[in-house]
């Protein structure tokens, strides 16, 4: 049975995001380790880009951001050029179609856009876990916290167990060990040399058991320092309720209201 304990593979963190109905959402997101790197990537490959020349808009000058009456989304720069082309085909959104003119573009300000519901559902894909600042969010943070410190009581439980075992077998085998290099010192000092092959044995069988001591030694050493870091991990999980408390009081304080 192996045992793994990774420290800090969680990470608290004050956020917002947006809720199922659109509406923005103040709470805590607990982010699992290699998620900052996948999220990195995420944004990487979703940058926003122009659909006509396939280049990132910008937030400013000529290339910036904007959209046609149909709701599609260009740079500034390119739009124009096309919809001001001698041409009665650019007369139109080069996307739908529709008729549009120069005078119809609408400058946004914003450096990306998503759909509420969209962004949502790719929230709940997500392997980060998001707890709102509001009763029912505290609560279920709080029963989080309570599962994970349940589990890790079990994963220490056993962890004493392997030390406990450990500890015992090393003992046995260098009692085991003991015994026969005893047995070793009597044979030579009684000249036995018949039973030389059979004393060769022992040795060995005793250099054995030597080395099975000190494996087991520090199979008994790993347990311990499994030990402390399920403690420290328990530590984690108190601070992290009591993060979260304060951060629900502050919450709630400058909002003025107490959200169910």
């Amino acid at each position: 049975m192996l045992i793994q304990v990774e420290e800090g593979k969680e990470d608290y963190e004050v956020a917002c995001w947006i809720g199922g109905d659109g509406t923005i959402v103040h709470g805590v997101v607990i982010k699992l380790a290699g998620d900052r790197a996948k999220n990195k990537k995420f944004i990487r490959k979703q940058r926003h880009i122009c659909p006509i020349c396939f280049d990132d808009w910008t937030t400013d000058r000529d290339h910036r951001i904007c959209c046609l009456p149909c709701g599609h989304v260009c740079g500034m720069s390119c739009i124009k050029q096309w919809l001001e082309r001698k041409d009665e085909a650019c007369d139109k959104c080069p996307l739908c179609k529709k008729s549009c003119s120069a005078e119809d573009i609408k400058v946004l300000y914003a450096n990306c856009l998503e759909v509420a519901t969209v962004v949502h559902q790719r929230l709940q894909k997500s392997s980060a876990r998001r707890f709102p600042f509001t009763n029912k969010g505290v609560v279920a943070f709080k029963r989080n916290a309570v599962r994970q410190r349940k589990e890790t009581e079990k994963l220490l439980a056993t962890a004493l167990e392997f030390r406990d075992d450990a500890l015992r077998r090393q003992t046995d085998a260098l009692k085991w060990r003991r015994h026969l290099y005893n047995i070793l010192l009597e044979a030579f000092s009684s000249g036995h040399d018949v039973l030389d092959h059979r004393l060769h044995a022992m040795k060995q069988g005793a250099d054995a058991l030597e080395r099975e001591a000190g494996a087991l030694g520090r199979q008994a050493n790993a347990m311990e320092q499994l030990d402390d870091a399920f403690t420290r991990r328990d530590d984690a999980y108190k601070k992290s309720l009591h993060f979260v408390e304060q951060m629900y009081k502050e919450h709630t304080s400058r909002v003025g209201t107490t959200e169910l």
